[in-house]
């Protein structure tokens, strides 16, 4: 998920057709989510804003940390999931448009917290 977050944040987008995934879910909901599940659709400035959206093609439900960096060189994160097919947005003020983000699938909004800490380095800031 590094390279993705790199990708990213170096600005090389790509957009990619929403397609089934078969999803082999364990006990708790969570499911390994292909890299290209999440595409970032843009990231743009409005006077000091820095904003970057994000938008989930698969057809089950990610759980998302998304960071932007600030001037001062710490990261401002947060998590949140994104239903399939719709778009959520992270802006940050004072940031430095250096971005990163990581993914999860999780199928139960209860148990977003368990899926992330199943992924090594999840509460690392980038």
């Amino acid at each position: 998920m590094a390279m993705r977050g790199l990708l990213a944040g170096l600005g090389l987008f790509g957009m990619v057709s929403a397609a089934a995934v078969t999803v082999q879910a364990d006990r708790d909901g969570c499911w390994a989510a292909p890299d290209w599940c999440l595409q970032v659709e843009d990231s743009h400035w409005d006077g000091d804003r820095f904003a970057v959206r994000y938008r989930n093609v698969c057809e089950h439900r990610l759980y998302v940390k998304h960071c932007n960096q600030l001037k001062g060189g710490r990261w401002a994160c947060e998590g949140g999931a994104i239903a399939p097919s719709l778009v959520s947005t992270r802006d940050s003020h004072d940031a430095t448009g250096s971005f990163h983000y990581r993914f999860v699938g999780s199928l139960e909004a209860s148990r977003d917290w368990v899926c992330a800490d199943k992924e090594s380095g999840w509460s690392r800031a980038p």
